[in-house]
């Protein structure tokens, strides 16, 4: 008794959804690490060489004093600052302005940054002290650390979703007869070679194939069936050996049928030659002229 065969996953198929999870899940990771630690490490560094610049602009307009310098309540001020003309606010506010803007970017716009009990004089000798060698980093923008989230939260998603298809697929499985050809899909109904009253290969290219079957069968009568040939391995290989068994005919090589008309043909017209000589000579002269 032939034994039951079961699709399995397609290795081709398997490999290339793997790999685009694992291009996702890595986009994910990347923007995920650049959100939580670089970019606030960037922007530590860039909000201390902008404290540095208050500071000394503080020192220029002799406010260099902790009252002057300590901001108790950095978010009221920021908008304070924000709302003033551009244009007339003086370089030491404007400085505090910038320096804020940092702060916020990553998150720490509070009072335990803005306020400290270091003489200011110190702070500014010790800033000046760690930029004198430094290189200046990079400003980060408004929008880079919400795009590293956005593209971590879809990267995960991603590839959450993909991992999750590969398992719902491989838990998916089609059952083949390989004597009777009888076909037996994951939602239990079965199909023969006979129940099949088209197989329309429209998007074969795309690995698709819809089983058009015969009104009389029991439960999928006048029904088409679309059938991925890409996930599922072999079925591809059932779904042709079904096919040339319900349409034998459709098999034949093409061009089989008018080789032999054509050889027929030619065999007539030798025939008619060796019994009228100068007849193929008489037909081309008029075909020249």
């Amino acid at each position: 008794m032939t034994q039951t065969q079961r699709t399995r996953l397609n290795p081709k198929w398997l490999i290339k959804m793997s790999l685009i999870a694992i291009v996702l899940l890595g986009l994910g990771v990347w923007g995920y690490v650049d959100a939580t630690i670089m970019l606030p490490r960037r922007g530590e560094r860039v909000a201390s060489l902008l404290e540095r610049e208050y500071l000394a602009a503080a020192r220029e307009a002799r406010a260099l004093r902790l009252s002057d310098v300590n901001i108790d309540d950095p978010v009221a001020e920021r908008r304070r600052l924000t709302e003033l003309d551009q244009d007339k606010v003086s370089p030491m506010d404007r400085a505090k302005l910038n320096w804020l803007d940092a702060l916020a970017l990553i998150g720490v716009l509070d009072a335990e940054h803005t306020s400290s009990q270091t003489p200011p004089v110190e702070r500014l000798a010790a800033l000046q002290a760690t930029w004198a060698s430094g290189k200046a980093p990079k400003a980060i923008q408004a929008y880079d650390i919400p795009f590293n989230w956005l593209l971590a939260v879809l990267g995960a998603a991603g590839s959450a979703a993909i991992f999750t298809l590969i398992a719902r697929v491989g838990r998916t499985r089609f059952r083949w007869d390989p004597e009777t050809q009888r076909l037996t899909l994951p939602t239990g109904e079965s199909i023969v070679p006979d129940d099949v009253q088209e197989f329309d290969k429209r998007k074969w290219d795309k690995f698709l194939v819809f089983v058009k079957i015969k009104p009389g069968h029991e439960r999928l009568g006048g029904r088409e069936i679309k059938l991925d040939l890409l996930r599922y391995a072999p079925l591809e290989d059932w779904i042709l050996e079904m096919e040339r068994t319900a349409f034998p005919a459709e098999q034949e090589e093409p061009g089989a049928a008018d080789s032999g008309e054509k050889s027929d043909a030619d065999a007539g017209d030798s025939a008619a030659d060796e019994a009228d000589p100068g007849g193929a000579a008489t037909e081309t002269e008029a075909g020249v002229e």
